[in-house]
């Protein structure tokens, strides 16, 4: 197949004898490309620390040009070879070469002249002082060297110039190996949840499976799967973690992307794990975040088996506008599902052990949404949000034929417990029909809210409680709550949820 290829890539002025050579990474053979690329780019380089970072090239045998008003002409590859490299530095648009910040290069080959069809690579070395800290844009100047039957040998006067990589020298003290400051978590539920805080300085590792670039420190833990099954994360905080995860060694290899958990209770994709089997969580915040970034999480454990499928069901409720309860039980390893009509869409649902209203539960209960739709039952979420000393709630929104509820416990949890239900009216209105600006947010005295008048505004735990509120007002006080995360809520003159919105207290 014909490949169009652009080559990225960068050396100073000249070769320094003493430089080492390097190896090609094998991984990458015969995969045309520059490895790093541009997204995940150069380690970072640490004053008075030595650096070394390699570069793979995998040239293809030949390459295809367009011209326009002539069309595309296919070019056999010779060789690329390798003159120079300039940097920029904004603001300013200070330049020089890599010799001028301490850095020097060599190549395998040691001619630097990379040849088509073939594996390449170049070393870059130096030892940074304090007066190279700064990011280079680095500019790649390069000859491409290139073969047709009618034109013969000839230089591509359009395959000269690249840019895109850029080398970071901090002046930071270069973060540890995470693998050797390991916290193990010692089982599900919120009594085992960990709080990662970061933000600033850069991560060990450069490269990531989610493909962020400059993120910061990492943090690893470790988690031995009880049960067999699909696990859950569960998160809130201030700020936005990358969570990635791995099995069996802690290494910088093959991570696995889990995502990026927002500053609100979110579970992600499910993790199927195996029971017995050692598993490492990666959370990292992008370096630019600030040092008072956090975020708390824990694992959801799998759902008895026996509790994964609907429309099988032990109770049927019928939820109001006002508060009802159900007492039940259950044992290790079960369930209680309850079904319920949510064919009005105006209506949230709202379900829970613990928080007030007569809920109630004597063990760690965690709650989990099905729906039943078209002849299929589909999980659409699990809650464990330590509500009342480990007790759930979960909402959701109407407007399916029929959704199911199951209680169940943490593990072999087990006990009775008290399952209160009831529903909120809302208006109707789609929440992205109404834009509303809050601030300051985050605040540490008092927000105000425009765009909107409501009739009264309530604000609202991360627990679900019901912390602060107003009436016919756009101004809450949060001065004398505690740092953290809370939910804002919009209602109309006839109770209606109009808007909701997160607000930090700093």
């Amino acid at each position: 197949m014909k490949k169009i290829f652009t080559l990225l890539f960068f050396l100073p002025f000249f070769t320094n004898v003493f430089s080492q050579a390097c190896v090609p990474d094998a991984q990458h053979a015969g995969i045309p490309g520059i490895y790093p690329d541009v997204t995940n780019n150069l380690a970072i380089a640490y004053v008075g620390q030595v650096y070394s970072d390699v570069m793979t090239f995998v040239l293809p045998t030949d390459t295809f040009i367009y011209y326009p008003g002539v069309g595309g002409v296919t070019y056999t590859l010779n060789y690329q070879r390798v003159d120079s490299v300039k940097y920029i530095v904004s603001p300013g648009d200070t330049s020089g070469y890599l010799q001028d910040i301490n850095f020097s290069y060599a190549c395998n080959p040691s001619n630097c002249v990379l040849p088509g069809g073939a594996s390449s690579c170049i070393n870059i070395n130096g030892n940074p002082l304090s007066i190279n800290e700064g990011i280079y844009q680095l500019i790649f100047y390069v000859t491409t060297n290139l073969y047709h039957p009618t034109l013969g040998v000839f230089n591509a006067p359009g395959l000269n110039i690249i840019t895109g990589y850029k080398l970071i020298i901090s002046g930071n003290s270069p973060p540890i190996d995470p693998c050797t400051n390991i916290i193990s978590i010692n089982g599900c539920g919120s009594e085992n949840a960990q709080t990662f805080t970061g933000g600033g300085g850069y991560g060990y590792w450069a490269n990531n499976s989610c493909g962020y670039s400059g993120l910061g420190a990492e943090q690893i833990y470790s988690f031995v799967a009880p049960v067999t099954g699909d696990y859950y994360i569960q998160a809130y905080g201030n700020a936005s973690a990358i969570f990635q995860w791995k099995s069996n060694i802690c290494d910088s290899s093959n991570w696995t992307c889990i995502g990026e958990v927002t500053i609100s209770w979110g579970i992600g994709a499910p993790l199927s794990w195996i029971a017995g089997n050692t598993y490492y969580i990666q959370v990292a915040y992008p370096s630019s975040y600030s040092s008072n970034a956090l975020t708390t999480f824990h694992f959801v454990c799998p759902l008895p088996i026996s509790c994964t499928h609907c429309p099988a069901y032990d109770f049927s409720l019928t939820p109001t506008s006002s508060w009802q309860t159900h007492n039940s039980s259950i044992q290790p390893n079960t369930c209680k599902t309850y079904r319920f009509l949510t064919n009005s869409p105006i209506n949230y649902y709202t379900f829970k052990t613990g928080c007030g209203d007569g809920a109630t539960a004597n063990f760690e209960t965690y709650l989990a949404h099905y729906r039943y739709y078209n002849n299929q039952c589909d999980l659409l979420q699990v809650t464990d949000n330590e509500c009342e000393n480990n007790r759930s709630f979960i909402g959701l929104q109407g407007g399916d034929t029929y959704s199911y509820i199951k209680v169940y416990g943490s593990g072999s949890n087990s006990g009775n417990y008290t399952l209160a239900y009831s529903y909120t009216y809302t208006t109707g209105i789609e929440e992205n029909e109404i834009s509303i600006t809050i601030f300051p947010n985050p605040a540490n005295s008092e927000i105000t809210v425009t765009g909107y008048t409501p009739a009264y505004l309530k604000l609202c735990n991360m627990l679900g409680q019901t912390v602060e509120e107003v009436n016919k007002s756009n101004n809450i006080y949060i001065g004398n709550l505690p740092q953290g995360l809370y939910v804002l809520q919009l209602f109309d003159d006839k109770g209606g949820l109009v808007k909701t919105e997160k607000v930090v207290k700093e």
